[in-house]
């Protein structure tokens, strides 16, 4: 998928790429070619892949009332959860 903005790849495993841009994420599959993009619940600054079906990623907090979340994203189902949040930065 095209991002507008800077993109930050987070991580890769066996054929699959995840990579972000403000608060989108993308799982692309480096084989067939195609990206399935997340929305984010805010901007994303970090992210690993737990096992090779489970991604984690962290999104910003700051100042104010802005949340800093922890995210896991079940690749097969693209579903998402978040584990963690937080008022401010983790």
């Amino acid at each position: 998928g095209k991002l507008d903005g800077p993109v930050k790849s987070l991580a890769v495993r066996g054929k699959t790429l995840v990579y972000s841009g403000n608060n989108t994420l993308v799982i692309y599959d480096l084989v067939a070619g195609g990206g399935k993009p997340l929305t984010a619940p805010g901007t994303v600054s970090s992210g690993r892949f737990l096992n090779d079906t489970t991604f984690i990623y962290t999104v910003s907090g700051g100042c104010g009332p802005q949340r800093g979340v922890v995210m896991s994203v079940d690749i097969p189902s693209m579903q998402q959860k978040e584990i963690v949040g937080t008022t401010g930065n983790l």
